[in-house]
């Protein structure tokens, strides 16, 4: 493991994007931890984390007409406290700080809002062990 992890961002259609995304949407255990299947649309931009060449680590965001949501962050275990889901994040707003303005939302488990709640996001529903969380941007 490399002390220094690089985020690079790609559109969805960038052809560089998915071999680095592509084995991480469809490892097993990835998409067990999400409880569920990962996706992308024509209007994500994905940001990778590389150490080297290799992906540890990745988010999302996706524009939609009413508000940007902040779509998946996944960092490998062993990545894990290392910063690397802060500089994912901090990718993310740096992306969208060159647009209009307009809200941002997430959804994430209840366990991880409070690291969001830091970032400025306030709960505006919960439905089981699920949060949505709005950033006013």
């Amino acid at each position: 493991m490399g002390n220094h992890v690089n985020i690079l961002g790609y559109d969805h259609r960038s052809r560089r994007l998915w071999p680095y995304l592509g084995p991480m949407l469809a490892d097993r255990a990835i998409v067990k931890e999400f409880g569920g299947p990962l996706y992308s649309t024509p209007a994500t931009h994905w940001f990778i984390a590389l150490d080297g060449n290799e992906a540890v680590g990745f988010c999302a965001v996706r524009q939609t007409p009413t508000v940007w949501w902040f779509d998946y962050m996944y960092v490998r275990t062993e990545y894990r406290g290392r910063s690397v889901a802060r500089k994912l994040a901090d990718a993310r707003f740096c992306h969208i700080g060159a647009w209009k303005p307009k809200p941002i939302r997430l959804t994430c488990l209840d366990s991880q809002s409070v690291g969001h709640a830091q970032r400025g996001f306030k709960v505006v529903s919960t439905r089981g062990q699920w949060v949505t969380m709005e950033h006013p941007k």
